[in-house]
């Protein structure tokens, strides 16, 4: 249940960040590809940089995440905008 209600957010997010956020007129397929493939990637470094913080630096782990997530929100907007959800003229 837990998987589906994920999948189910992260295609409700692209959706309203193709929209509303990014303004995308580019074709839905391309973009969603990309998406899934930021997703994945951000979602390893999440992990990667998470345990790496409370392992090595020994981090409390509250610390580390809010740290890290932070972070890569930022690293995930600049991505779509310039990746993902690119204009037509810059493909």
């Amino acid at each position: 249940m837990a998987v589906a209600v994920g999948r189910l957010s992260s295609l409700v997010n692209f959706v309203l960040n193709r929209k509303f956020v990014f303004h995308s007129g580019g074709t839905v397929k391309g973009a969603l590809w990309r998406y899934y493939v930021l997703v994945a990637a951000i979602g390893a470094l999440s992990y990667g940089l998470i345990s790496a913080l409370t392992t090595y630096a020994r981090w409390n782990v509250f610390a580390a995440k809010v740290t890290v997530d932070v972070l890569l929100s930022l690293v995930s907007f600049s991505v779509q905008r310039t990746f993902v959800f690119r204009r037509a003229e810059n493909i």
